[in-house]
């Protein structure tokens, strides 16, 4: 404080409701100088007050810290205990999961949907609190047992916490995954994530099958996550074959690609078709094909699509070729919804006209026969 016009006193705090404390007390036309520790918010910001007039006010930053930090890991290298100054949490996993799922971590149990989202946290006092997360995962809301809103957040593109409003919290925030809040590192089993430098902060244990040593998938988080934190990878693609007499039936072998945990499903699929003809559809037909889709799991291939498409005779002994576009919606697919094409070649049969368009409705009964993580497997053979 290098001068004032008045006399007061300064309180210096992260932020939220104004604490009942005294930073530095001054008096008027005289210079006053105190070193205050302050926490800073999870913005990484600080707010002064000042219980006076006007005054010329300088801060200098002598340095930050946070409570040192000791930590086990578990035979499959999970975190076990996490250690500071002032109390031990011990961490308890689901290692059953393709991708580890923290079920406790000391204070505060967490569960868990089907693909893997965190859907509802409860404390040691018994409260539940429950999440509500956007299409990359990342918890937005936290909502009370009434349905109001206890917290909200907001993120970079690459996970820094920009918002935060309301009284709860999580540790589980970004991509669903856990932010230690004094570092503001996430804990992504295998390395811990910088999100301000958007880098890992150790190499990346498949570097020779990733080619990338700190990225964070791919440097494209906008359209890919990693939180096993050893790598990215892609959608879903099928071979069927297919039998149509008035109505329709694929069997699909399905292997599919969920991008967000790094798992890889494989399983089947039965879809039973009803044609609506616009042009000439055949009355019989066989064929083999392959399919694509955007679906990150065998699962979200099941329910009720709308297709259309058509097909047209070639060359070879007359044989149709086909193209179809089909799509849904389905929970945990992007942005909740399964488009995909599908494109065969028919047996060549007789009464197969040389060209035909059609449009219709399917129901799709889907079954995952088996999942593993890749991130996994190259951990394991590397």
């Amino acid at each position: 404080m290098l001068g004032s016009s008045t006399s007061g006193y300064l309180t210096i705090y992260p932020g939220g409701a104004r604490p009942n404390i005294t930073s530095l007390t001054y008096t008027a036309g005289a210079t006053a100088f105190n070193q205050v520790t302050a926490k800073l918010s999870a913005a990484g910001t600080l707010t002064i007050w000042n219980a006076g007039g006007t005054a010329d006010l300088l801060v200098d930053v002598m340095g930050s810290y946070g409570p040192q930090a000791a930590y086990t890991y578990n035979g499959d290298g999970l975190r076990a205990t996490r250690t500071t100054t002032t109390a031990t949490q011990a961490f308890a996993w689901d290692a059953t999961s393709s991708l580890p799922l923290l079920l406790n971590d000391g204070a505060t149990s967490y569960l868990y949907d089907n693909t893997g989202n965190p859907i509802e946290q409860i404390d040691s006092s018994g409260t539940a609190l429950y999440y509500q997360h956007d299409q990359y995962g990342s918890t937005r809301l936290l909502t009370n047992a009434a349905g109001a809103i206890a917290a909200t957040y907001t993120y970079t593109a690459h996970g820094v916490l920009s918002a935060h409003s309301g009284s709860a919290d999580t540790p589980l925030r970004w991509n669903g995954q856990y932010q230690d809040i004094d570092t503001g590192l996430y804990y992504l089993r295998a390395r811990y994530y910088d999100p301000v430098t958007t880098q890992f902060l150790t190499r990346d244990p498949l570097e020779k099958a990733t080619q990338s040593a700190y990225n964070y998938s791919g440097n494209n988080a906008l359209s890919y996550s990693d939180p096993s934190g050893l790598i990215s990878i892609g959608q879903c693609g099928t071979v069927q074959i297919g039998f149509f007499i008035g109505l329709s039936y694929s069997f699909c072998l399905v292997a599919a690609y969920n991008e967000t945990n790094g798992d890889i499903s494989l399983g089947r699929t039965g879809t039973l078709g009803a044609l609506g003809d616009i042009y000439q559809s055949p009355t019989i037909g066989l064929s083999l094909g392959g399919q694509l889709t955007n679906a990150r799991t065998v699962d979200q291939l099941g329910g009720p699509f709308g297709y259309g498409g058509g097909s047209a005779a070639t060359p070879l002994y007359g044989a149709p070729a086909g193209v179809t576009v089909f799509g849904g919606t389905s929970k945990g697919a992007p942005n909740g919804q399964v488009l995909g094409t599908d494109i065969s070649l028919g047996v060549p049969i007789p009464f197969v006209p040389p060209a035909e368009i059609h449009v219709g409705l399917s129901c799709t009964e889907a079954k995952t026969d088996a999942k593993f993580n890749l991130g996994n497997v190259l951990k394991e053979w590397g």
